[in-house]
């Protein structure tokens, strides 16, 4: 067999015996501990939230609406 392979029948046998990885929760662990240590909560990028809500607003538009849309920002650019 493969290594992905029984690594997958290994975890399955764990699953099983209801017994949880032990790497995998001490790797989320781990990863939690140090973002907390990194410097708390991180500040919200305002940039991005605004491209998010124009993606969004974008993305209910019928298609047809959003071509030319996109081509009136591209000719609003130039």
């Amino acid at each position: 067999m493969s290594i992905l392979q029984k690594q997958y029948h290994d975890e399955l046998k764990i699953e099983l015996q209801d017994v949880q990885c032990s790497s995998v929760s001490n790797a989320t662990k781990q990863n939690s501990v140090e973002d907390t240590e990194a410097g708390g909560e991180s500040l919200p990028d305002f940039q991005q939230i605004a491209q998010d809500a124009a993606n969004i607003s974008k993305m209910v538009m019928p298609r047809k609406k959003r071509r030319l849309y996109e081509a009136m920002q591209v000719n609003k650019l130039t």
